[in-house]
């Protein structure tokens, strides 16, 4: 009796050493994955650079994925009813939610809209596309959204396949520099 025991002790300690050798960042080992080569995977983070205007998909293990974003326009504006200074805010948000909003020109072919929140808050920010995102994402000014984040279809592609697949996933807004590899105390502070 006490060596089936032993033995299903020592069973399950391995299984847990084996699960915790899987899972565990290996930040020596973060590189670049091209975006059509990204695969989604429980934990991953959207992380956006306002001043630069890049997005890094990033896993738990610091490998990741970029491109280039639009973001709020650095000015009072006037957009749907409200005057406010356009400039995405600087925040952690989780997207929780996937609308479609219809194919129009504030989100491009598809009208997708992947809705921003803010602790409880459901925002009026998010990240979609739009008609002119190709003459946007290849301009150097890419201060152009009423504050929201503006991706390619490609891009968004991979953000709704992450969403699917993964359920809600964290998205990090700031204008500091935020250069891989990503350390983990990177990815958990408070934009």
């Amino acid at each position: 009796m006490y060596t089936v025991q032993c033995n299903a002790l020592l069973r399950k300690a391995l299984f847990a050493i084996g699960i915790l050798i899987l899972f565990l960042p290996f930040q020596a080992g973060a590189k670049e994955v091209p975006l059509e080569q990204w695969m989604p995977w429980s934990g991953d983070r959207l992380m956006v650079n306002t001043k630069e205007n890049i997005g890094y998909l990033v896993h738990v293990d610091g490998t990741f994925t970029s491109f280039p974003v639009a973001t709020g326009q650095r000015r009072t504006v006037r957009y749907i009813g409200m005057t406010y200074f356009a400039a995405t805010p600087e925040r952690t948000w989780k997207v929780e939610s996937l609308e479609n909003k219809g194919k129009s020109v504030t989100f491009g072919a598809t009208g997708r809209f992947l809705r921003l929140t803010y602790g409880k808050e459901k925002t009026k920010y998010g990240i979609h596309g739009h008609r002119d995102i190709a003459v946007m994402l290849g301009s150097d000014d890419r201060y152009r959204s009423m504050g929201c984040i503006l991706v390619s279809e490609e891009v968004l592609n991979v953000l709704e396949r992450t969403f699917n697949d993964v359920g809600a996933f964290d998205v990090i807004t700031a204008v500091k520099k935020l250069p891989p590899p990503f350390a983990a105390d990177v990815l958990s502070r408070e934009g």
